[in-house]
């Protein structure tokens, strides 16, 4: 028979709660409210995980994705659901395994993945200098329009790459008039237009291809560099360029329009609704004792942080100069940690400070969230105690010291065992605002974990407390699916990037005969995943199939030199819905020198355990494109031995073209 049991309300009182010492606080784990309802939390499942496009160099260092740098969720102009990521990382910018044409050459770059949550696609830019901003840069009495070459005109005999190297400092974000404003310190202010992709190019350089016949591409207009142009007051002022301008830290846009910057202790304004203009008069300095390190409009006013201290300006409203207004000291001991960790909430304004949380509905007075949990944000030792530390103890190995039981807590990769005290370095961390559900959301990547205030707070540790051993053991130990996490949220739903997962894959291929030798390229490689509350139940992480990783793929010679007349290319194999069937273009691109070539000859040989090509007999079934099919009559396709015999069973494939008996000038 079941008995009456004691209520106990959670979130109740004003006391908080001690046990030796140690301040537990007001807060729930793994819990949120979902409307009047205190519920547990569903799993974040992986949505997808990628990594770069780029050709990925041989070796045992880590290779692609090294860093996240940050992310935002937009909705488009054209109503799709995106999330924009920014990486650090390290890559071979070629596509061909060849160190003549330094295509082993490793660039520490900055990456760019957008993920459409709507239809599923991604894509990946790189980013590198455009011919858009050598205006700044070339002295224009030496420089002409023809000689701005784009970074993508880089090929076997022909270099203009101009990659944008960065180190690891996070980006900020914002989302005005359709556009995606996203920087640093060091690369400066980017724009992304957003633009529904239909597939995915790979932003390696083409290098395996001559001038003479490669694809053509230049760059990109999705993401370009903000470059500060004359606005509509060029009669009566003189506007700024991109060099007048101090190092960008954050942005933020009034209601009135105006694009504010913020550089060092200076505020510069645009133009109303042209954020590339900005008056050189334009801008007021801020008394602060350290440097600005995030902005956040609020009404037609702006808050400014440094790391401890807030102010409030009020600028000029209805004026061509926004400078000249009021500046009001709002604290002189709270500031905000970064451009990142602040947002709206409803109609005011919240942020995270390394002294708690704080909102403020009209920038002149403010009130502390973080109350609940005010010790995590003290540190030393009043920091916050987890009263679920693990499900297992150990005794310690020590063969010095008596048996006692171990208890560790901090994020150690050779030794993760579960945190028994919660408490941060405040580095890296995000905020959003969630505003169907109303719940705000602070990810503290340091120690894999999620505050979550509505009505009170929770607390979402994204690790385990319990982990197993290869062969299915429990052991003391945390299980990190979810290691440095970054909280977006769309629409409802509450996104995060983590990453990066590093993990090494060994080339078990049988192609790239270079220097006389089998050439392997096993690599160890970074990427990302992105996941969604509730996507899959209720475990963290779970996945099927969403794993869309593309691992290291380059091109490679087939010999150690390029012949005189001509190249050979096999391409990547392309999906035929229709049949689903991978066809395997094949080109041949003859040499200017080539100009009496009537006969050519491929064969190589191919893993019959992964490959069973279509054939009748031994004849292979073969495609012409349009502007090909008149010389189909010449070209032969077989399956055949080492030898070139005709085999059913072979496993060669031979391609041959004849054109002696062809009409003159088909060959071509």
């Amino acid at each position: 028979m079941a008995t009456t049991g004691q209520l106990v309300e959670l979130l109740a009182g004003s006391d908080d709660v001690q046990s030796d010492g140690f301040v537990r606080g007001q807060w729930v784990q793994n819990l949120w409210f979902r409307g009047d309802m205190l519920t547990a939390r569903a799993g974040f499942g992986q949505f997808t995980q990628l990594d770069s496009t780029l050709s990925l160099a041989n070796g045992t260092s880590q290779i692609g994705y090294k860093d996240h740098l940050g992310s935002i969720a937009f909705t488009t102009t054209f109503g799709h659901e995106q999330i924009l990521s920014v990486f650090y990382g390290t890559a071979a910018v070629s596509n061909i395994s060849d160190s003549a044409t330094a295509g082993q050459q490793t660039y520490d770059l900055i990456f760019v993945r957008i993920c459409d949550l709507t239809t599923g696609s991604n894509f990946e830019e790189v980013l590198y200098k455009q011919t858009q901003e050598m205006e700044d840069s070339l002295d224009p009495r030496s420089y002409t329009l023809r000689d701005w070459l784009g970074n993508y005109e880089t090929t076997y005999d022909q270099d203009n790459r101009k990659f944008v190297s960065s180190n690891r400092e996070e980006f900020f974000f914002a989302n005005y008039d359709g556009y995606i404003y996203f920087g640093n310190p060091r690369v400066g202010v980017c724009a992304y237009r957003p633009a529904n992709f239909l597939k995915q190019r790979r932003q390696w350089l083409s290098l395996s291809e001559r001038t003479d016949w490669y694809d053509g591409y230049s760059e990109s207009s999705i993401i370009t560099k903000l470059s500060l142009t004359k606005g509509n007051f060029s009669g009566g002022h003189r506007y700024l360029k991109n060099s007048e301008i101090g190092k960008i830290v954050d942005i933020t846009q009034t209601s009135t329009g105006r694009t504010v910057f913020a550089s060092g202790r200076e505020l510069y304004f645009s133009d109303p609704y042209s954020p590339a203009s900005i008056i050189a008069t334009n801008y007021v300095t801020i008394p602060l004792k350290n440097p600005i390190t995030a902005i956040q409009a609020i009404q037609s006013s702006i808050l400014v942080f440094s790391k401890d201290e807030t102010y409030l300006y009020q600028p000029n409203v209805g004026a061509a100069l926004a400078s000249g207004g009021r500046i009001t000291q709002i604290s002189k001991d709270v500031g905000c940690i970064s451009s990142n960790t602040v947002t709206t909430m409803r109609d005011g304004v919240v942020w995270v400070s390394v002294s708690g949380v704080y909102i403020t509905h009209n920038g002149t007075a403010f009130k502390t969230l973080s109350d609940g949990i005010h010790n995590f944000f003290k540190g030393g030792v009043g920091e916050v105690t987890n009263p679920l530390t693990s499900f297992f103890e150990t005794l310690s190995t020590d063969p010095g010291s008596p048996a006692s039981f171990t208890a560790f807590s901090g994020n150690n990769n050779e030794n993760q065992h579960p945190r028994t005290l919660i408490s941060s370095n405040k580095q890296g961390v995000s905020i959003s605002f969630e505003q169907e559900t109303e719940a705000l959301f602070i990810s503290f990547p340091d120690i894999n974990s999620l505050w979550v205030f509505k009505d009170g707070w929770t607390f979402w540790p994204l690790e385990s407390c319990v982990k197993v051993t290869a062969g299915g053991l429990p052991e003391v130990g945390a299980q990190q699916n979810l290691a440095n996490p970054w909280v977006t949220t769309l629409n409802g739903e509450v996104y995060l990037t983590i990453g990066v997962d590093v993990q090494s894959f060994t080339d078990s291929g049988e192609g790239g005969f270079i220097r006389g030798s089998v050439d392997k390229h096993d690599v160890t490689t970074g990427s990302y995943a992105l996941l969604r509350l509730g996507l899959g139940g209720g475990i963290d992480r779970s996945t099927t199939n969403e794993d869309y990783r593309i691992g290291a793929q380059q091109y490679y010679y087939a010999s150690t030199s390029v012949t005189d007349n001509g190249t050979f290319y096999i391409r990547e194999p392309v999906l035929d819905e229709a049949d689903s069937k991978y066809w395997v273009p094949v080109e041949m691109v003859r040499t200017s020198a080539a100009t009496g070539l009537t006969q050519y000859r491929l064969r190589f040989q191919f893993d019959t355990t992964q490959w069973a090509p279509v054939a009748t007999g031994a004849n292979l079934t073969v495609r012409f494109p349009p502007e090909r099919r008149a010389t189909a009559a010449g070209v032969t396709a077989i399956r055949c031995t080492a030898a070139g015999v005709a085999d059913p069973a072979g496993n060669h494939i031979q391609i041959e073209f004849n054109g002696g008996g062809l009409p003159a000038g088909f060959c071509r």
